[in-house]
């Protein structure tokens, strides 16, 4: 993967984030909380299709969950995509994302464990 030279702006009240599950299942309760947290800092929150889906191990089938982060990702109102969880399922929609189309709108990616497979 190339590397992305272009940063995003810090995020700012009214700004757009994506909450989105790219690897494993979300917890309702867990989500709705930091559905909570964001919008109490001013961000207007917008739930994945599939944020709250559910696969075996993961939170949607890897088509379902490449299609919320693909999503996220060039939707140019997103300003940052935020991860509800890490875990594997991350690497196996990694090299699914159009990446390069990020240089003409940067965003934030925010997750930690496996989502640093998207960082």
């Amino acid at each position: 993967m190339t590397s992305l030279s272009a940063r995003p702006p810090a995020l700012r009240s009214g700004d757009r984030v994506a909450l989105l599950s790219p690897s494993g299942p979300a917890v309702l309760a867990r989500v709705e909380a930091a559905v909570a947290v964001l919008e109490s800092w001013g961000l207007s929150v917008s739930l994945g299709a599939h944020a709250l889906g559910r696969s075996g191990f993961f939170a949607g089938s890897d088509a379902d969950r490449v299609a919320d982060l693909c999503s996220a990702v060039l939707d140019p109102s997103v300003r940052a995509v935020m991860c509800t969880r890490g875990g594997y399922g991350a690497q196996r929609i990694v090299d699914a994302v159009p990446w390069e189309s990020l240089r003409s709108s940067p965003k934030l990616v925010v997750g930690f464990s496996d989502i640093t497979a998207l960082h």
